[in-house]
């Protein structure tokens, strides 16, 4: 928990109810931590960097693999004054993409079981209903990896929409504040690097699906796979409240912090040559869907 005080003096608001800091104190989560093979920190460090920071919620999500704490990792999440929600970043085969054979990505939050990565999202939303599981669209128009406004919509006409969206995506909001994005376009550095930067203004068009289609939950996350980016972006919320139920309720605030380190070049090529999310499994990449219109049943078993 933070001061409403401290607040104003380390973060800037980018979206949402502004009454609630009108209170004394306030609850900030980081709700897109990574943790696992694809990072360059450890869970221990994103978790203590976290508590540094005045973050009460974090969700920590490995690429493509049900949530999973270690015995030291979970003691020590019983032990600090920090919620710890175990989720998951899954790859979901696009809707309307031919072109695209590496999946889009989606967070899963409160699930109760594994998932199949690069499913189709009719699969995905049926698992995640059985589980009561919650299915949030990840960093919206990052292109390549992510659902784009075309497939949310056909999501809706399906009756299976997401339950919510992420507004605000710590990578987005380096991205937009990092004028040597042009030099990165134009280095040597891999085309697959190149296609994992989001381009200038994709939380903007992100927040902009949020409103057009009234997605009901609304989340922010850092995106960090380091922990000094901990924190980059958060929401905020009410005193008292979960984070889910202040969605649930329009009590949510999404904020950025105001003073922002850039990573180098070389450090932002090392998470995502790393990464796993950059090799998906081929196997249902015949799944693609170019849908003309509403889908249909087949398009989604």
């Amino acid at each position: 928990m933070i001061t409403t005080e401290a607040f104003n003096g380390r973060y800037e608001v980018v979206f949402g109810n502004a009454s609630i800091l009108k209170k004394s104190n306030v609850q900030l989560a980081d709700l897109h931590v990574h943790k696992g093979r694809d990072t360059l920190s450890t869970a221990r460090g994103m978790m203590l960097s976290a508590v540094e920071k005045g973050i009460d919620v974090i969700a920590l999500a490995t690429h493509d693999r049900a949530p999973h704490l270690s015995r030291r990792n979970q003691r020590l999440a019983d032990d600090l004054p920090l919620e710890v929600i175990q989720a998951s970043e899954m790859t979901v085969m696009p809707l309307r993409d031919e072109k695209n054979h590496k999946g889009k990505h989606v967070l899963v939050f409160e699930q109760k079981g594994a998932f199949e990565p690069c499913d189709t999202w009719g699969s995905t939303y049926r698992r995640a209903e059985s589980q009561e599981a919650l299915l949030f669209v990840a960093h919206p128009e990052l292109h390549d990896i992510s659902f784009n406004d075309a497939e949310i919509e056909i999501m809706i006409k399906m009756g299976m929409p997401p339950h919510g969206i992420e507004g605000l995506n710590g990578g987005g909001v380096i991205i937009d504040n990092d004028k040597r994005i042009e030099w990165v376009m134009a280095s040597r550095l891999p085309q697959r690097v190149k296609d994992m930067f989001p381009p200038p203004g994709s939380n903007t068009r992100a927040l902009e699906i949020y409103n057009t289609y009234e997605i009901p939950g609304l989340s922010a996350g850092s995106d960090a796979h380091k922990k000094d980016k901990v924190g980059l972006a958060v929401a905020v919320y009410p005193e008292g409240m979960t984070v889910f139920d202040a969605m649930r309720e329009g009590e949510i605030l999404l904020a950025r912090e105001k003073d922002i380190k850039q990573p180098s070049i070389p450090e932002v090529a090392a998470i995502y040559v790393r990464g796993m999310h950059l090799d998906k499994p081929s196997k249902r990449s015949a799944t693609v869907h170019d849908i003309p219109g509403i889908a249909s049943e087949e398009l989604v078993v």
